[in-house]
């Protein structure tokens, strides 16, 4: 696909560089990662774009994308079942999180879905399909548990099939606990989250 061509997106953020605003853009259908500056006409390849593939130059439906405060850019890799960092410029990616195929162990992820990057520099990544987000710091090899993982289920210690991230300036950190149609909060080392957004049945409509 063309640069001005997107293919099924999922995750934004935005960069800031200076005075300056960017939108950083996982076009999963075309496993790559654009930006796109205000008012452009196409976006900048920043990520991916070697087609789809386990490589660490490649990519497969990314997901979502977080900016770290050196530029680098943070994507949930979700069929490649890992996290990996793009620096600014460079053509390959560095393995932050999983690579060792889905599983229920803390050295893997399955279907990441949603990335935050922490005040302290932690990688937060939303394991899908093990109900659980694991909080990743500079160089561990393996996550920990911090909200979730103890069975898919609606109760406030539980999540199902979490997706989107976000963590305010406090740490604490939000998340799209999707198969529960609710947004929960955890701060701190609290057990269980907090409802903060939506109930544990679906709406649909107007």
């Amino acid at each position: 696909s063309e640069l001005y061509q997107l293919d099924s997106p999922h995750g934004i953020c935005i960069e800031v560089r200076g005075k300056h605003k960017h939108m950083i853009i996982a076009d999963s259908g075309n496993h790559r990662i654009l930006r796109w500056r205000p008012g452009a006409q196409e976006g900048e390849l920043v990520a991916g774009g070697n087609g789809k593939g386990d490589g660490l130059d490649q990519l497969n439906e990314p997901r979502a994308v977080a900016v770290e405060r050196d530029g680098s850019i943070v994507i949930a890799d979700l069929w490649n079942h890992r996290v990996v960092r793009w620096a600014p410029g460079a053509s390959s990616g560095e393995l932050l999180a999983g690579g060792h195929g889905p599983g229920k162990d803390l050295h893997q992820v399955s279907w990441p879905s949603g990335v935050a990057v922490d005040p302290f520099g932690n990688v937060l990544v939303s394991d899908y399909l093990q109900h659980r987000v694991t909080l990743w710091e500079p160089g561990a090899e393996e996550g920990k548990l911090c909200a979730g993982g103890r069975g898919q289920g609606s109760e406030l210690w539980q999540l199902s099939a979490p997706s989107g991230l976000f963590v305010d300036a406090a740490g604490a950190l939000f998340i799209a606990d999707s198969g529960n149609h609710r947004i929960v909060k955890w701060a701190g080392k609290t057990p269980q989250g907090e409802l903060v957004a939506g109930t544990e049945e679906a709406g649909f409509g107007f």
